[in-house]
């Protein structure tokens, strides 16, 4: 039961509600759905070899929607462990390389555990009770399907999101090796109100 779940985990949800209504406040259910599931369960294992993640990697950083609004560079997700959004804009901007966003992101990437699936219902059932209480509108029908694990149509119109996830352990590996990095974190930290170590 969703009862179960710690006051802790609780408030992060609710803080991670907030924010996707504070920075992406076009976002719709898919889009929340994506959020905890990857706040959650993290990247994905992944198949494909390091010259595949980087060929796809580099037709992103081909699009031209990178001007067109003031991205997020690093966006922390916390729900019982840590994972980060890290923008292609570090990469297009050159603080990042792609090797080490490459490397970060597939060592990041691992198997689903059947324990992490137990949970999961748990926390959907609470963040569709939080959701409701914040009045953000879904229908009976969206919360009973299974939902797409990609953003929305109108998600990715105003965000033109482009960025890869990786665990707080690659993070810390960047950001300890390096110095841009490091700082681009801090200027954030500041302005999220959030802490990266």
């Amino acid at each position: 039961m969703h009862d179960s779940l710690e006051a802790k985990i609780k408030s992060e949800i609710s803080i991670l509600i907030n924010n996707q209504q504070k920075y992406f406040p076009h976002s719709i259910f898919q889009d929340y759905y994506k959020l905890f599931y990857q706040a959650y369960f993290g990247p994905d294992h992944f198949n494909d070899s390091p010259e595949k993640v980087q060929n796809l990697i580099n037709f992103e950083l081909q699009k031209s929607d990178y001007h067109l609004l003031k991205r997020i560079p690093v966006y922390k997700l916390q729900l019982y462990e840590t994972f980060f959004r890290i923008d292609l804009v570090l990469i297009k901007s050159g603080i990042l390389s792609l090797n080490e966003l490459t490397e970060a992101f597939i060592n990041s990437c691992h198997d689903i555990r059947e324990t992490e699936m137990d949970k999961w219902d748990d926390i959907w059932k609470e963040v569709i009770i939080q959701l409701s209480q914040k009045n953000i509108s879904f229908t009976r029908n969206e919360s009973q399907q299974i939902q797409k694990l990609h953003h929305s149509q109108k998600y990715m119109k105003n965000y033109y999101p482009h960025y890869r996830l990786i665990n707080e352990e690659e993070f810390i590996k960047l950001y300890k090796n390096n110095n841009k990095f490091q700082k681009t974190c801090f200027k954030i930290a500041n302005f999220q109100k959030v802490t990266f170590k």
